[in-house]
C-alpha cells in the first residue's frame, strides 16, 4: 500500500444500496492528491480496508484473463 496524505478532500455524492445481501456503495469524491496515487490505492481491492476503518473486509473476488480484478 502506498502512503498518502491528502491534502483536500471533498464529498460530492454518496448513495447505498441493499438488495439479495449485497451492498452496493457509490461515492464520488474530489481528492487533492496525485492522480497515480489515488487510483493506485482504489484498485488495491486485497487492502481497500486499510482505507478506512468503515471497511470491515476486502478481498479480490476474481481476476480475469487480462488481469482486471472484481
Amino acid at each position: 500500500m502506498l502512503p498518502v496524505t491528502a491534502q483536500a478532500l471533498a464529498l460530492v455524492k454518496s448513495d447505498i444500496e441493499h438488495a439479495q445481501n449485497h451492498y452496493l456503495v457509490e461515492f464520488e469524491v474530489v481528492i487533492d492528491a496525485p492522480f497515480e496515487t489515488v487510483r493506485a490505492l482504489m484498485i488495491d481491492y486485497a487492502h481497500l480496508d486499510q482505507l478506512s476503518p468503515l471497511v470491515i473486509q476486502s478481498r479480490v473476488l476474481e481476476t480475469l484473463a487480462d488481469n482486471r480484478q472484481r
